[in-house]
């Protein structure tokens, strides 16, 4: 991305964006050509950082090990952050092939079955509010946007 756009996308100013950038390029998170900007690989410290800090991803994972192979189908882990659950752990028996979602992917918590699951733990007041403030765009043709049934 540019620089604009990632201002934009983060809501600052463009010089706050570019300072940040800046310390993130020489801290070794970010790459740029100068002109547009990557994530290195180095972002994955972060990523294993939390993993290995969570007790409850350790924990659980040899769970979801044992009920993908007891089920032969694959298990998940999301947590809710914000608007949307990210998922923080993954099991998957040989025979199925999985692509696309991994652990760090992110989804509305509106239209998924584990973003409904997680927020069954909110208020309905927090949860109106809630999704009062997402934008409930469509993932798919069949995904279910109003605010009712969610």
């Amino acid at each position: 991305m540019t620089l604009s756009d990632l201002a934009k996308a983060a809501d600052l100013p463009r010089a706050t964006a570019r300072r940040i950038l800046f310390t993130l390029e020489r801290a070794g998170f970010v790459a740029t050509d100068g002109k547009l900007f990557r994530l290195t690989p180095r972002v994955l410290v972060l990523a294993s950082s939390y993993l290995a800090s969570n007790h409850v991803v350790s924990v659980l994972q040899p769970v979801l090990d044992r009920l993908s192979g007891e089920a032969q189908e694959i298990q998940s882990m999301a947590i809710l952050d914000g608007n949307d659950v990210v998922f923080i752990a993954r099991a998957s028996p040989t025979r199925i092939f999985s692509a696309g979602i991994d652990i760090g992917y992110r989804l509305p918590a509106f239209c998924t079955s584990v973003g409904r699951v997680c927020c069954r733990g909110c208020h309905d007041a927090e949860l109106a509010q809630a999704l009062d403030a997402m934008d409930l765009a469509p993932l798919t043709p069949f995904t279910v946007t109003d605010r009712n049934c969610c």
